[in-house]
């Protein structure tokens, strides 16, 4: 998300989540998903 972020120019990671998010039907169960496997990814 961070690098998300950076490339949009949000200095906030937070805000491009509140920004984006929102309109994408199941959006939260995908970045969840994104989210468990870069951590599986990096462990």
């Amino acid at each position: 998300m961070y690098t998300l972020a950076d490339r949009l120019g949000h200095a906030d990671p937070a805000f491009t989540l509140r920004k984006y998010v929102h309109g994408i039907a199941g959006a939260g169960s995908k970045i969840r998903i994104a989210v468990r496997s870069a951590y599986i990814r990096a462990a």
